[in-house]
């Protein structure tokens, strides 16, 4: 295993810029995301620091997984998309239904209910798992939508593997009792990420 998994230069990604970093092992690295969680300017990140785009200031030497949760967008086609927990694990981690079984019921649910009837906490969970069933070199999670119980879990699962998958967590701002706060591990190695005017568009790996 390398030690470096990911080493960046710095640099513009879209409308952010990314300051200098590197992943190694044991690392937990949180990302001071200004831009709103499920954006145009989130998902860019994603596919740069996953390795799906390519960005010169960036190398990854090991396969990087994001812990994305289950997704269930509303409408009249939704009715005929419901996947059942044990189904999604499968096609998610590419993985055996006896493996999806297993997971799911570790985290206490049941292969047959619908994703779509999961809390936050939950959905956060099965994306970690899913994301982990792939034997990434590391990993990025968020903890948006979770509650403070959720949090904890999310990182405690996140730290119990640290050791052979570093991580990059995607931290946003939140509004609580009129103050501006953002939920950071005491762990964690902290950076700012801000926004620029001009865009630095990433290109397709070859």
């Amino acid at each position: 295993m390398e030690r470096v998994c990911i080493s960046c230069e710095g640099g513009n990604i879209g409308r952010l810029r990314i300051p200098p970093f590197s992943l190694e092992v044991g690392d937990l690295v949180c990302l001071h995301m200004p831009c709103l969680s499920d954006s145009e300017e989130e998902h860019l990140v994603v596919r740069v620091l996953t390795g799906k785009l390519s960005h010169p200031g960036l190398s990854i030497s090991s396969r990087v997984a994001w812990a994305e949760p289950p997704v269930f967008r509303a409408g009249i086609l939704s009715i005929f998309r419901r996947p059942r927990v044990g189904d999604w694990l499968r096609r998610k981690a590419g993985i055996s239904p006896t493996e999806a079984g297993t997971i799911a019921e570790s985290l206490g649910l049941n292969p047959d209910e619908q994703v779509c009837r999961l809390a936050g906490n939950p959905r956060a969970m099965l994306g970690f798992r899913a994301a982990l069933a792939t034997v990434p070199g590391a990993i990025i999670f968020s903890t948006v939508g979770l509650d403070p119980l959720g949090r904890k879990s999310l990182f405690e699962a996140v730290l119990s593997h640290i050791d052979q998958c570093p991580a990059i967590h995607l931290s946003y701002a939140y509004w609580t009792q009129g103050r501006r706060e953002r939920f950071c591990h005491p762990r964690a190695r902290c950076l700012e990420v801000t926004q620029v005017q001009k865009p630095l568009t990433a290109t397709k790996s070859a």
